[in-house]
């Protein structure tokens, strides 16, 4: 009897091909900055386009600054402006996320604000790099008959796509975090090696400023010794 084209395709192939497609349809920005602090604050916004009833996961890491306030603000530039997120005098990582309710550009909006008696200077500044990732998500089933109408690989797709979301993010952060240590264990190494080569010239210098101070001294002791002996 002959099988149809269709009949011969695994369900475990269809599974690994739509596996991929969840795994393609995610979208990810990473971005780094230099905030300086300023009168008025100094503000930063990076804008992420974002479908409506999309899943929008993001986080920040603030660093250390002195005398300086950031403030944390997320919306969209829809008709309805719909906030987000809002998080004043953030510190540290800051993690959040939310679901898009409109077709728009959602802005992450960072300001810097120098607190009263300091004027902006150069140095006055912080690092912020902020990680987005955003993914059309996926309703949950609740309802029993939803469940029964529902084939066995949907249902565990929808599932393994929940997981997935959540594991593929926090690999991109761990792999981001561990590029900020690799840099700070390179520039640390660096300035190591400098102070190393500072120490030897600086010891070097001290070696051969003794060596010859006391050869002055062997000749003026020679000739105070000379002189005493002819009498002068």
């Amino acid at each position: 009897m002959a099988t149809s084209p269709t009949s011969s395709v695994r369900p475990g192939f269809l599974v690994a091909c739509l596996l991929l497609a969840l795994l393609f349809s995610k979208e990810c920005v990473a971005v780094k900055f230099e905030l300086p602090g300023f009168h008025p604050p100094a503000v930063r916004c990076v804008e992420h386009f974002v479908a409506n009833e999309n899943l929008v996961t993001a986080v920040a890491d603030i660093g250390p600054g002195e005398n300086q306030n950031i403030d944390i603000e997320v919306f969209d530039n829809g008709a309805a402006r719909n906030k987000y997120f809002t998080r004043n005098n953030a510190e540290g990582t800051v993690k959040f996320s939310f679901t898009s309710h409109d077709d728009a550009d959602v802005r992450f909006c960072f300001t810097n604000t120098l607190k009263p008696g300091f004027n902006g200077e150069p140095n006055l500044k912080r690092s912020i790099y902020l990680h987005i990732d955003s993914m059309a998500q996926v309703p949950l089933v609740n309802s029993e008959k939803e469940k029964e109408k529902l084939q066995p690989i949907e249902i565990e797709l929808r599932k393994l796509e929940q997981m997935l979301s959540g594991v593929i993010g926090d690999m991109e952060y761990l792999r981001n975090r561990e590029m900020q240590m690799r840099d700070t264990n390179e520039a640390t190494n660096e300035r190591v090696k400098w102070f190393s080569l500072l120490s030897m010239l600086v010891l070097v210098s001290v070696g051969a400023g003794q060596l010859w101070y006391e050869g002055l001294l062997s000749i003026v002791i020679e000739l105070l010794i000379y002189a005493s002996y002819i009498g002068i």
